[in-house]
């Protein structure tokens, strides 16, 4: 599988950005380090948002990319969608990772990235496992990313409370 770059618009202060060192789009795991260096340009320019929203949709595990209190501090500034959701939320995660940000409202996507998990960390402590929530709260939803732009993974970026957890798998 070919590498994934980002999509810069030289149009942009984020497309400039993302290209102002090598000529060329970075690596999507690039993104993080030059969202959070160039966060206060970005918000100055009006660009925050869709710059976050690159970012989090392309770079491969964004939460492991930055803390999640960092992403939280970014997400605030950016404007968090509150978005309601209907219906249950998914996240494929070992216990450890299960209150992360990313979470899909298509059970096959967290089931897909389960079995991936298991294959790529057989070994991994607590295992990977399925994590469901019920009824999330909308004051909780930070980003719905579910369109074609953002790798149609029906995504909502999501701010779980512990007890809302549940496990399936």
């Amino acid at each position: 599988m070919a590498a994934m770059t980002a999509t810069a618009d030289t149009q942009t202060l984020w497309g400039q950005i993302q290209r102002s060192r090598h000529g060329y789009p970075c690596g999507r795991n690039e993104l993080p380090r030059l969202l959070f260096g160039h966060f206060q340009e970005l918000m100055q320019a009006g660009e925050l948002r869709a710059a976050l929203e690159d970012t989090w949709s392309l770079c491969e595990w964004p939460g492991r990319a930055a803390d999640t209190t960092s992403w939280l501090a970014l997400w605030g500034l950016a404007g968090a969608d509150h978005t309601p959701v209907t219906g249950p939320i998914w996240r494929a995660a070992a216990e450890v990772y299960a209150d992360g940000l990313s979470w899909t409202t298509d059970r096959n996507i967290a089931v897909r990235f389960h079995d991936r998990n298991l294959k790529r960390f057989p070994t991994m402590p607590g295992r990977c496992g399925l994590w469901r929530i019920d009824h999330p709260e909308s004051s909780h939803v930070l980003a719905v990313l579910d369109d074609a732009s953002h790798r149609n993974e029906h995504e909502i970026v999501y701010s779980p409370q512990v007890d809302e957890l549940v496990r399936e798998l």
